[in-house]
């Protein structure tokens, strides 16, 4: 294979449109301006990618889309190209499995994960976090005491009221 040629059949237009609106949904204005932030290659910020490298962007952009929960998925439509379907259609549910996908789909590509995304990730996995403590602290504050304590002794623990 010669150098700078892709290894693979090339990307439907369909594909790279649709890798191109989910670029702007995440603030470039277009592949070339990603190049760098995403860690593309020079081939790859001018557009031409194979199914497989352009299925694994699109699977870290969605993963990295916060707050995506699968609903918002392409329709049959936009999803099938002349080369076939450029994804599996199974999104995942949660963050974590989204960045476990990312991760799965960045290592297939051979395209490296640049530190600008991992902080915004992990920035996106704290925030959930902290949404889910807020939440829990939240459920708890609106059991009696009462109920509390003998929860916690059911369980062997010992509970004493805070000095008055």
């Amino acid at each position: 294979m010669s150098f700078g040629q892709q290894s693979g059949p090339p990307a439907s237009a369909k594909q790279i449109a649709y890798l191109t609106s989910l670029l702007a949904k995440a603030g470039y204005a277009s592949i070339r301006e990603a190049r760098g932030p995403l860690g593309l290659t020079q081939r790859q910020g001018n557009g031409k990618f194979t199914t497989k490298e352009a299925s694994a962007l699109i699977e870290q952009l969605l993963a990295e889309d916060e707050g995506y929960t699968g609903e918002d998925e392409p329709d049959d439509a936009t999803r099938s190209g002349a080369t076939g379907t450029w994804g599996s259609g199974r999104r995942a549910a949660t963050p974590a499995a989204g960045r476990a996908a990312a991760e799965r789909s960045t290592a297939a590509s051979g395209s490296a994960v640049t530190p600008a995304s991992q902080r915004a990730a992990e920035q996106r996995r704290l925030r959930a976090e902290a949404r889910q403590l807020a939440e829990r602290e939240a459920a708890v504050a609106g059991i009696p005491a009462d109920i509390l304590v003998q929860e916690l002794e059911r369980r062997g623990w010992t509970c004493t009221p805070p000095p008055v």
